[in-house]
Formats: C-alpha cells, structure tokens, sequence
C-alpha cells in the first residue's frame, strides 16, 4: 500500500509537470528563410505567458527555464554551438507576452552552405515547451563581379571583393561579400538593395580604400554604393541614385545625291 502511496505521488508529480507547459507558449520566426553564407540570420522569439507568476528566462544564475534551440544540418547532425554564447534574460510578466530578437549566427556555426532545421525550446524546472519547426537555407550566392586588392595599414593584407545575389520573395537583392585570403576571414555580406540584371554591376577600388559599387535598381536607375575598406572591418557609407542616360544614336548617312 505505501509502495503504491509513493506511485501515486510521483505519477501526480509528472501531471503536475505536464500541465505547466500548457501555461507558456513559444513561437519562432524567421525573418529571411534564405541567406548568403555569414549573413546574420535574424530569429524572432515570443514567449506567451498564461500563468499566474512572472516567468524568468535565461536568469544569469542558470536557474529556471533556458531559451535554447535545436539547430540541425539537411544530414541530420546537430550545428556546433559557439561558447560562451546565449541569449539574453527575458522576464515574461504573467498574462503577457514578450519577444526576443536573435542573431542564430551568434549562438551556433551555420556558415557552411546546407540547409538547416530550426526549432526554439524553453526548458527547465516544470517547463518543456517546443516551437513549430522552421527551415533555412544558407546560399553561397551568385557571382555577378569581384575585385581583389591590398588594404590600407594592413600590410600583407589581400581583400577579396565579390558582388553576389539571390532571390528573396520573388525580388533579386545584391550583396558584396568580402573575404581576407591571408587571413581565411570572412566578413558578414553588405546588403546593398534590389537588383535587375540588365547592365551588369561593377566594382572599382579606389584611394584610401574607396569601394565603389554600381548596381541596376530600375530600368531608369543605377544605384551608386561607396564603402571604406578598414583593416578589421568594411563600412558602408553611402548610397545614391543615379540616372542612367543613353546617348544618341549617330545620324544615319544621307541616300540622296547633290
């Protein structure tokens, strides 16, 4: 009889445990479900609160319910989470709800082209609640143009520029991905606007480490881009339209004879 007491009591610990998730609810977005490789992949978190307490997530002390997620390659092995990273404390007040911005690059390795599989999770204590899977797809991008040259006070130093694109929601956009080959650094891709591919981008590296950087945006327009080239990073500092002009076509010779 006390044998099944302690059953009983432990089976009604489990019930307990199982009802609280029913009080919190998660939900993940993704903000570009496909992006070139070392774009920052932008992850929306919001957490729903239907209990009676306020809810701490992520308390600096390790206690309580942990945002975390569940990051997989298209082959099934999990994506290598980077130390020391974690998201930020949340506190959810009870009967609210509180959303949370994430940059899943910085928690986990997703710089190898693949496809990956999302999941956010809440565990800890009582609580144990799953997202809705999302998929991503991380692109190596399409070569339009590149350049290549030394940078400013960065001896030894050469810079590899590449203007690539893709397509997101039925619209094509432009980026410029740079890569330092002595050093195997990579910097995250700057995104310069929308694309159409009649005349073809161009690339010039100028002065002081001026990049220059000319794209289609419309059938009127080329949008005129121009960076700084620094040792530890790549700025963007300027954008302007430009309208694009065509010269007139040469008169045709005369038919008639004096």
């Amino acid at each position: 009889m006390q044998h099944r007491t302690i059953r009983l009591a432990a089976m009604s610990l489990v019930c307990a445990a199982v009802v609280a998730p029913a009080q919190v609810d998660i939900r993940l977005e993704i903000k570009n479900t496909t992006v070139l490789t070392h774009e920052p992949l932008m992850a929306g978190v919001t957490v729903v609160n239907q209990g009676l307490a306020a809810l701490t997530l992520n308390a600096a002390n390790g206690t309580g319910p942990q945002l975390r997620f569940n990051v997989e390659h298209d082959s099934g092995s999990s994506a290598v989470r980077r130390q020391g990273a974690r998201p930020q404390e949340l506190v959810v007040p009870a009967g609210q709800a509180r959303a949370l911005d994430v940059d899943l690059t910085m928690l986990y390795n997703m710089t190898q082209s693949d496809r990956y599989f999302v999941r956010a999770l809440l565990m800890g204590g009582s609580i144990e609640v799953r997202s809705p899977l999302k998929v991503i797809d991380v692109v190596p991008g399409l070569e339009l143009a590149s350049a290549s040259g030394s940078v400013p006070r960065a001896p030894g130093v050469r810079r590899i520029y590449s203007l690539r694109y893709w397509t997101r929601k039925q619209e094509e956009h432009i980026f410029l991905c740079v890569h330092d080959e002595s050093f195997a650094r990579t910097f995250s891709p700057v995104y310069l606007g929308s694309l159409i591919r009649v005349v073809r981008p161009t690339i010039e590296l100028g002065a002081g480490g001026t990049v220059t950087v000319k794209h289609q945006v419309n059938r009127a327009q080329m949008m005129v881009s121009t960076l700084k080239s620094q040792p530890n990073k790549l700025s963007l500092l300027s954008q302007r339209p430009v309208r694009i002009t065509s010269k007139a076509l040469p008169k045709a010779p005369s038919l008639l004879r004096n």
